[in-house]
């Protein structure tokens, strides 16, 4: 997995994009679930590029992820110290 990165969707998928040259077939791109970062995805899946969505907080997130077509879904859990 290699991870997708900028302030918006355009910037997120050139830099996805720009790393499946190394292995289009065995690359997968993790993008978070924002509002920029599911527009990235979606044009990254609309491209036949793996997607991993990343940061998942709640159930609406995940409901996203799956109708955009992601591969894989990474929940995040808030870990805290008492």
């Amino acid at each position: 997995m290699c991870q997708s990165w900028g302030i918006t969707a355009q910037d997120m998928y050139s830099v996805g994009m720009n790393h499946i040259t190394v292995d289009r077939e065995g690359v997968v791109i993790t993008v978070p679930v924002t509002f920029e970062g599911t527009k990235a995805a979606s044009k990254l899946i609309d491209a036949g590029v793996r997607v991993c969505l990343t940061a998942c907080f709640s159930s609406d997130q995940g409901i996203i992820a799956a109708g955009l077509g992601a591969e894989y879904l990474v929940e995040c859990t808030i870990m805290s110290t008492l």
